[in-house]
Protein backbone atom coordinates (compact mmCIF):
# COMPACT_ATOMS: atom_id res chain seq x y z
CA UNK A 1 0.00 0.00 0.00
CA UNK A 2 1.43 3.39 -0.98
CA UNK A 3 0.87 6.70 0.72
CA UNK A 4 0.23 9.92 -1.17
CA UNK A 5 0.35 12.69 1.40
CA UNK A 6 -0.23 15.33 -1.25
CA UNK A 7 -3.50 13.87 -2.57
CA UNK A 8 -4.71 11.82 0.40
CA UNK A 9 -3.79 14.16 3.21
CA UNK A 10 -6.95 13.77 5.28
CA UNK A 11 -6.59 9.98 5.28
CA UNK A 12 -2.93 10.26 6.31
CA UNK A 13 -3.71 12.73 9.11
CA UNK A 14 -6.55 10.48 10.31
CA UNK A 15 -4.12 7.54 10.38
CA UNK A 16 -1.71 9.59 12.51
CA UNK A 17 -4.57 10.50 14.84
CA UNK A 18 -5.17 6.76 15.38
CA UNK A 19 -1.81 6.58 17.20
CA UNK A 20 -1.40 7.03 20.91
CA UNK A 21 1.72 7.72 22.93
CA UNK A 22 2.15 4.09 23.98
CA UNK A 23 2.49 2.56 20.50
CA UNK A 24 5.94 1.01 20.07
CA UNK A 25 7.82 1.30 16.77
CA UNK A 26 8.61 -1.75 14.64
CA UNK A 27 12.06 -0.23 14.05
CA UNK A 28 13.95 2.78 15.32
CA UNK A 29 13.75 4.61 18.63
CA UNK A 30 11.13 7.28 17.98
CA UNK A 31 7.90 7.50 19.90
CA UNK A 32 4.76 8.39 17.94
CA UNK A 33 5.07 11.97 19.21
CA UNK A 34 8.73 12.19 18.14
CA UNK A 35 7.88 10.77 14.72
CA UNK A 36 5.13 13.31 14.06
CA UNK A 37 7.35 16.19 15.15
CA UNK A 38 10.10 14.81 12.90
CA UNK A 39 7.72 14.71 9.92
CA UNK A 40 6.71 18.27 10.73
CA UNK A 41 10.34 19.41 10.76
CA UNK A 42 10.92 18.00 7.28
CA UNK A 43 7.77 19.67 5.99
CA UNK A 44 9.02 22.99 7.37
CA UNK A 45 12.30 22.47 5.48
CA UNK A 46 10.31 22.25 2.27
CA UNK A 47 8.04 25.25 2.70
CA UNK A 48 10.61 28.03 2.74
CA UNK A 49 10.45 28.68 6.49
CA UNK A 50 13.90 27.33 7.33
CA UNK A 51 17.05 27.50 5.24
CA UNK A 52 19.41 24.63 5.89
CA UNK A 53 22.84 23.98 4.41
CA UNK A 54 23.73 20.88 2.47
CA UNK A 55 25.13 18.50 5.12
CA UNK A 56 26.88 16.05 2.79
CA UNK A 57 29.16 16.55 -0.19
CA UNK A 58 27.45 17.30 -3.51
CA UNK A 59 28.26 13.90 -5.05
CA UNK A 60 26.66 12.05 -2.15
CA UNK A 61 23.64 14.38 -2.29
CA UNK A 62 23.22 13.75 -6.01
CA UNK A 63 23.52 9.98 -5.52
CA UNK A 64 20.87 10.08 -2.74
CA UNK A 65 18.56 12.21 -4.85
CA UNK A 66 18.90 9.87 -7.85
CA UNK A 67 18.18 6.85 -5.66
CA UNK A 68 15.30 8.25 -3.57
CA UNK A 69 13.70 10.95 -5.72
CA UNK A 70 14.40 9.79 -9.26
CA UNK A 71 14.48 6.07 -8.50
CA UNK A 72 12.25 3.52 -6.87
CA UNK A 73 14.27 3.13 -3.66
CA UNK A 74 12.43 3.63 -0.37
CA UNK A 75 13.98 5.49 2.51
CA UNK A 76 16.02 2.78 4.24
CA UNK A 77 15.09 1.58 7.70
CA UNK A 78 17.69 2.53 10.26
CA UNK A 79 18.85 5.65 8.44
CA UNK A 80 20.31 8.17 10.90
CA UNK A 81 19.98 11.86 10.29
CA UNK A 82 23.25 13.78 10.59
CA UNK A 83 23.81 15.34 13.98
CA UNK A 84 21.17 13.22 15.74
CA UNK A 85 23.69 10.97 17.53
CA UNK A 86 20.86 8.43 17.59
CA UNK A 87 19.24 10.28 20.48
CA UNK A 88 15.68 11.50 20.65
CA UNK A 89 15.26 15.26 20.44
CA UNK A 90 13.37 17.16 23.08
CA UNK A 91 9.70 17.43 22.18
CA UNK A 92 8.48 20.89 21.16
CA UNK A 93 4.74 20.36 21.52
CA UNK A 94 2.79 19.40 24.63
CA UNK A 95 0.92 16.50 23.07
CA UNK A 96 0.79 14.16 20.10
CA UNK A 97 -2.47 15.82 19.03
CA UNK A 98 -0.84 19.25 19.03
CA UNK A 99 2.08 17.90 16.98
CA UNK A 100 -0.37 16.44 14.43
CA UNK A 101 -2.23 19.76 14.24
CA UNK A 102 1.08 21.57 13.57
CA UNK A 103 2.04 18.99 10.94
CA UNK A 104 -1.30 19.49 9.20
CA UNK A 105 -0.79 23.27 9.19
CA UNK A 106 2.75 22.77 7.90
CA UNK A 107 1.43 20.74 4.97
CA UNK A 108 -1.01 23.54 4.16
CA UNK A 109 1.88 26.04 4.32
CA UNK A 110 3.83 23.77 1.93
CA UNK A 111 1.01 24.04 -0.62
CA UNK A 112 0.74 27.81 -0.15
CA UNK A 113 4.49 28.28 -0.43
CA UNK A 114 4.71 26.59 -3.82
CA UNK A 115 1.59 28.35 -5.12
CA UNK A 116 3.35 31.63 -4.38
CA UNK A 117 6.89 30.43 -5.24
CA UNK A 118 6.46 27.86 -8.04
CA UNK A 119 10.12 27.93 -9.09
CA UNK A 120 11.56 27.65 -5.59
CA UNK A 121 13.92 24.79 -4.72
CA UNK A 122 14.35 24.63 -0.94
CA UNK A 123 17.41 22.75 0.30
CA UNK A 124 17.11 19.20 1.54
CA UNK A 125 20.21 18.74 3.72
CA UNK A 126 20.92 15.24 2.36
CA UNK A 127 19.82 15.58 -1.29
CA UNK A 128 20.32 19.20 -2.26
CA UNK A 129 17.80 21.60 -3.72
CA UNK A 130 14.43 20.03 -4.56
CA UNK A 131 11.59 21.51 -6.57
CA UNK A 132 7.91 21.12 -5.68
CA UNK A 133 7.39 17.76 -7.39
CA UNK A 134 10.63 16.38 -5.92
CA UNK A 135 9.56 17.44 -2.43
CA UNK A 136 6.23 15.68 -2.96
CA UNK A 137 8.07 12.47 -3.88
CA UNK A 138 10.27 12.86 -0.81
CA UNK A 139 7.37 13.55 1.56
CA UNK A 140 5.40 10.58 0.22
CA UNK A 141 8.35 8.24 0.75
CA UNK A 142 9.21 9.78 4.11
CA UNK A 143 5.65 9.50 5.42
CA UNK A 144 5.43 5.92 4.12
CA UNK A 145 8.69 5.06 5.90
CA UNK A 146 7.36 6.32 9.24
CA UNK A 147 3.88 4.89 8.71
CA UNK A 148 5.54 1.50 8.32
CA UNK A 149 7.55 2.21 11.45
CA UNK A 150 4.31 2.35 13.43
CA UNK A 151 2.35 -0.17 11.33
CA UNK A 152 -0.03 2.45 10.02
CA UNK A 153 0.44 0.63 6.74
CA UNK A 154 2.25 -2.56 5.97
CA UNK A 155 5.50 -2.76 3.99
CA UNK A 156 5.01 -3.73 0.36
Amino acid sequence: MAIDIHNERKKAIDQLRSLNETVKPVFGIMTPHHMVEHLGETVIMSNGKVELPLMVDENKALASKEKIIDGEAPIPKGVVTPGSDQKLKDLRFKSLDEAIDKLEKGLEAFDDYFINNPNSKPMHPMMGNLDHSEWIVFHNKHFKHHFEQFELLKAE
